[in-house]
């Protein structure tokens, strides 16, 4: 009776061995789960292709980022696209213009910093030049609200978009066709404590660059 504890404990030892070899020769096999990719070349080109058939298309995408409009965005008599994309940072824009079945580039940037949260855009005529501009929200602050983003002028005849940083620290843009200026809104120090409303500012074109040329102070 005294060996049937020791003849239990070869047979145990004797399993464990078997399955370790076991285990030993069996390759293990890891499936890896992966986000599903974008390839937005593609997207892109289904976009335009799709826009030569209608009036006017728009879809956006928050990941990965993009956002595409077509139809008269920058003038009546023609038809144009915009697509933007976040490239490491960065927003990377590119417009094109309607010519007959195929669209011709038109502007190109590539330097201005993406900001997704607070992201819309506007096509508004800033120079005057019968040709709409393109301004895109990239912050607005709480309480009073002031929206700050990038002011970039489209050149048609150069082919060329320009953001214009010296009214970066400016906000809620809005234009007077009839007085041909820029009004922004600022606050300064008299009226840093929101108070007060912030200060309406002026702005006209000089030498491609919008200066200052007048100043509504609101201090209480």
């Amino acid at each position: 009776m005294k060996l049937i504890p020791y003849l239990l404990l070869l047979i145990l030892l004797f399993s464990c061995d078997e399955t370790s070899k076991k285990s030993e020769g069996k390759e293990e096999h890891i499936e890896l789960i992966t986000a599903p990719t974008y390839n937005l070349e593609d997207t892109l080109s289904t976009f335009l292709t799709t826009a030569l058939l209608q009036d006017t298309l728009e879809q956006d995408n928050y990941d990965p980022f993009y956002f595409f409009k077509s139809g008269h965005l920058f003038t009546d008599t023609a038809n144009h696209a915009i697509f933007i994309k976040e490239v490491e940072g960065l927003f990377v824009m590119d417009i094109w213009k309607q010519e007959d079945n195929f669209w011709l580039n038109t502007g190109h940037i590539d330097t201005l910093p993406s900001s997704l949260l607070s992201f819309n855009i506007s096509f508004i005529d800033f120079n005057f030049d019968g040709y709409n501009d393109i301004f895109i929200n990239t912050s607005c602050s709480n309480g009073y609200a002031m929206i700050r983003g990038y002011l970039i002028i489209v050149d048609p005849i150069n082919k060329s978009l320009f953001y214009h940083n010296e009214v970066a620290d400016f906000a809620n843009f809005s234009v007077d066709s009839k007085r041909k200026i820029v009004i922004a809104e600022q606050f300064t120090e008299c009226n840093s404590s929101f108070k007060s409303p912030p200060d309406e500012v002026h702005f006209k074109w000089k030498d491609s660059l919008l200066v200052e040329v007048n100043r509504i102070n609101k201090c209480r």
